[in-house]
């Protein structure tokens, strides 16, 4: 029911890593944007009513899978923590 609401959510926060890591990240449906995976831990809070349930995946394009090596784990958690923390001040 909140679809376009966390919709805008994941926008602004694709919008922010692109401008400030100069990485591109799909958002959307799961189903849609990476693959079918229901039951998943996103599914199972959004279930018990957390409102804002999303899940994020690593910004592999199919070269190391869920594998990054060291070198991209400081960029990756940083994008991470920057779409938490758009996610975080909408909430607020």
């Amino acid at each position: 029911p909140n679809h376009n609401e966390l919709f805008e959510v994941v926008k602004e926060a694709s919008t922010k890593i692109r401008r400030y890591y100069r990485n591109n990240y799909k958002y959307g449906p799961g189903a849609k944007t990476i693959y079918l995976a229901p039951g998943g831990s996103d599914d199972w809070a959004y279930n018990l009513g957390i409102k804002y349930s999303f899940t994020f995946e690593l910004q592999d394009r199919g070269r190391y899978g869920f594998l990054l090596p060291p070198s991209f784990i400081p960029q990756a958690c940083n994008e991470a923590l920057l779409a938490t923390k758009v996610t975080a001040l909408h909430v607020i």
